[in-house]
C-alpha cells in the first residue's frame, strides 16, 4: 500500500489517526506540549502529499530486509514510563517483529 492509500480509504486513515495520537499521549506523558490534532492533520497531509510513493518501511517489506518499526512504532512503547495505553503501537511492533523473526532477520 503506497502512502496515499493510508489516507483514501476511511477505516485506513483512522487508523493512522488513533496511532498518531497514541504517540502524542505518550509525548505528553514525557512532558512535551504537543497538539494532537495538529499532528493528526500534518501526518495525512503529509501522506496525501506523498501520493503513490512507497513508504520506507514497504520498501524494506519488499526488499525482504531490516525495518525501521523500533524507530517509528517502537518510540511509542516508552508507553509504560508514562502508563499511557499503546495498543495500535504495540500491535504493529508485534506484526513487523515477527515477520522480520520469520526471515531471520535479527531484533
Amino acid at each position: 500500500m503506497n502512502a496515499g492509500a493510508l489516507t483514501a480509504h476511511g477505516g485506513m486513515r483512522e487508523l493512522v489517526s488513533e496511532t498518531a495520537r497514541e504517540a502524542v499521549a505518550v509525548a505528553r506523558g514525557l512532558g512535551y506540549e504537543i497538539d494532537e490534532q495538529e499532528r493528526v492533520d500534518y501526518i495525512h497531509a503529509l501522506l496525501e502529499r506523498a501520493g503513490p510513493a512507497k513508504a520506507s518501511m514497504l520498501q524494506d517489506f519488499e526488499a525482504t530486509g531490516k525495518t525501521e518499526i523500533d524507530v517509528i512504532n517502537g518510540a511509542s512503547c516508552v508507553a509504560d514510563e508514562v502508563g499511557v495505553a499503546v495498543p495500535l503501537n504495540r500491535a504493529f511492533v508485534s506484526l513487523v517483529k515477527g515477520w522480520e523473526a520469520m526471515r531471520g532477520l535479527p531484533s
